[in-house]
């Protein structure tokens, strides 16, 4: 319904406001958010953010939601089930997005621009 309102639905936690706003700051712009893909008949697929002109999803680690070792395992499944598709996934922690925010800009900037690292910091 809000998304109906002013076209864009919140967040789901705290964890991906703050990573939009490292996007902003860094002027980077934003995936579209809860994608669901009907990957297999035993699970739904459903990421944080999707990039479909890059075919780039981006999961979003929180410790609560993936300390567990069943949803460890579930999410590198996922991940594998993405890569056999012809898709990409880059994983940021918790701590990364608070603690390393150039580095989760730079691994961003580099998978939305086509470059590695190297090329980019080259300029």
């Amino acid at each position: 319904m809000l998304a109906e309102i002013d076209g864009t639905p919140p967040t789901e936690s705290e964890l991906e406001a703050m990573f939009e706003r490292l996007l902003d700051e860094h002027e980077l712009p934003h995936p579209e958010r809860q994608v669901v893909f009907e990957w297999a008949t035993d699970e739904t697929g459903r990421v944080d953010g999707w990039y479909e002109e890059h075919g780039l999803i981006v999961e979003l680690d929180g410790r609560r939601f993936h300390a567990r070792l069943a949803a460890f395992e579930r999410d590198r499944k996922r991940d594998q089930t993405a890569l056999v598709h012809g898709l990409s996934t880059v994983r940021f922690t918790h701590r990364q997005i608070t603690e390393e925010p150039e580095w989760v800009a730079s691994v961003m900037e580099s998978q939305l621009k086509g470059e590695t690292l190297r090329a980019i910091r080259a300029r």
